[in-house]
């Protein structure tokens, strides 16, 4: 697989266009130990035995024709989910862009291989230029006073690299609440349970839609077809239950693509109801019968 194939892929939404630029990938231990209420077995089940186990980081890139806008910025140069995560920066150059080139990132959540690629290994911010967008709740959980509880679910070097990270970009960082259109086309989405404030986004022009899950969903093989399955990494995992559904109804019933950030590459493709669940078809390069959603390049 060259650098093309397993680095970027480009794409329209209307008149934008869309590059979803890999970060590269982290490895889960075991499938089945991240659904705890279920017996192995039935986990196992619905995994293709020549899955590597994998998890991909698919950051999505937005060319609004008037904005460059990032969302989420990947796991830097950390290596504490491993070392195959951290190439965001080497893609988005494979793909014509500086990260100087850009506007705006767009955080859907405070996770490690969501925002630590805003700074370098020297505690540099990577996008000079860009303002930075996070839910406020988030933002407060991560940063807020010490008697908030987060060790139960937080080990202290996390907050604290995270907070290194958010200190970095202080001047240009844009709260928000609720389900505010941020930019034009780009209108947020409350989806908790993944975490606080967990946001998804959905990006419309010229009359055509795109949904990116961020982490609704880490395993698509299984949480696809059994949605209401609770999820170990989820920090409310019955709420972020009941998120991931309303997202796969809303993807369904209106026939919305999906980017999702740990969807396997292309990272994009469509929801399907399949019995009780779901079901998810991916994008195909330049397959016809898709309607105007395609790979361009």
């Amino acid at each position: 697989m060259n650098v093309h194939e397993a680095g970027w892929r480009r794409f329209k939404i209307g008149d934008f266009t869309a590059t979803i630029v890999s970060d590269g990938a982290i490895v889960f231990e075991s499938v089945a130990s991240e659904f705890p209420a279920q017996q192995a077995s039935e986990v196992n089940a619905l995994l293709d035995p020549s899955s590597s186990g994998s998890s991909p980081l698919n950051c999505l890139l937005l060319d609004t024709g008037r904005r460059l806008i990032l969302i989420d910025a990947g796991m830097g140069s950390s290596t504490l989910l491993g070392d195959g995560a951290g190439r965001l920066v080497s893609n988005l150059a494979a793909a014509g862009i500086s990260p100087d080139e850009l506007d705006a990132v767009l955080l859907t959540h405070l996770h490690c291989d969501h925002l630590w690629g805003l700074i370098d290994a020297r505690g540099a911010p990577v996008f000079a230029n860009a303002e930075v967008f996070l839910p406020k709740a988030e933002f407060a959980f991560w940063t807020g006073e010490p008697n908030v509880d987060r060790s139960a679910l937080i080990a202290a070097d996390d907050i604290a690299m995270t907070r290194r990270c958010l200190a970095a970009y202080q001047a240009r960082l844009s709260l928000f609440e609720g389900e505010a259109e941020l930019v034009p086309g780009i209108r947020a989405i409350a989806t908790p349970g993944h975490t606080l404030a967990h946001t998804s986004y959905l990006i419309a022009s010229a009359g055509e839609r795109v949904l990116n899950i961020g982490d609704i969903c880490h395993h698509g093989a299984v949480q696809f077809a059994r949605p209401d399955w609770l999820f170990r990494w989820d920090d409310d995992a019955e709420l972020a239950a009941l998120s991931r559904r309303r997202m796969f109804d809303m993807a369904a019933d209106e026939h919305i693509p999906i980017v999702g950030f740990h969807l396997p590459i292309p990272g994009v493709g469509w929801v399907e109801r399949e019995g009780a669940g779901f079901r998810f078809r991916a994008a195909a390069r330049g397959a016809e019968g898709d309607g105007s959603f395609f790979v361009v390049e």
